[in-house]
């Protein structure tokens, strides 16, 4: 979502936010074509326009192209270790240190990094991999930094557990 984004109108002062309403409906009646990440933010925006517009909405969820995603295949971990995949941005307030919190409590009773890899794909601000440092996580993270979609996808074929992380709402 654009003007119904809970994390951006905090920061707009009134001016702001009725120039982006304004904006947003005049490209939505515009556009030959819309794209939304999921039907269900499809819905949700969609929800204020005219039926008729919704006609020109497509949903690709998260970027998910099975013509072009590589199928999980059975028996690819061959370290031993469970793998749980993280793939996307960090942003205020979606941030990577609540798993991180978590992940500490676990390893401080239990070590982890012979069960345990928790793989970072994406822009990774470097303040991020410091605290997982200091927080003795460097032997269970690891930061991939921005990739290529297919190797993206071929990596998340290859996870044992895919993670979603969002910020309350």
């Amino acid at each position: 979502p654009w003007v119904d984004n809970p994390y951006l109108f905090p920061d707009y002062n009134m001016m702001q936010k009725k120039f982006s309403i304004k904006l947003e409906r005049s490209i939505m009646r515009e556009a030959n074509g819309i794209v939304f990440t999921s039907r269900q933010t499809a819905d949700f925006v969609m929800s204020k326009y005219p039926d008729i517009w919704g006609k020109k909405v497509h949903a690709i969820p998260h970027g998910f192209d099975p013509r072009v995603t590589p199928q999980p295949k059975e028996g690819v971990n061959k370290n031993n270790r469970m793998t749980l995949i993280h793939a996307g941005k960090f942003f205020e307030p979606r941030t990577p240190i609540p798993l991180f919190k978590a992940l500490q409590l676990i390893n401080n009773k239990q070590k982890l990094s012979d069960k345990l890899e928790v793989v970072l794909i994406g822009p990774i601000e470097n303040k991020y991999r410091l605290t997982a440092d200091k927080m003795g996580l460097s032997d269970i993270l690891t930061f991939c930094g921005e990739q290529p979609y297919l190797q993206t996808s071929k990596q998340l074929g290859q996870a044992d557990v895919l993670m979603v992380i969002e910020a309350s709402s």
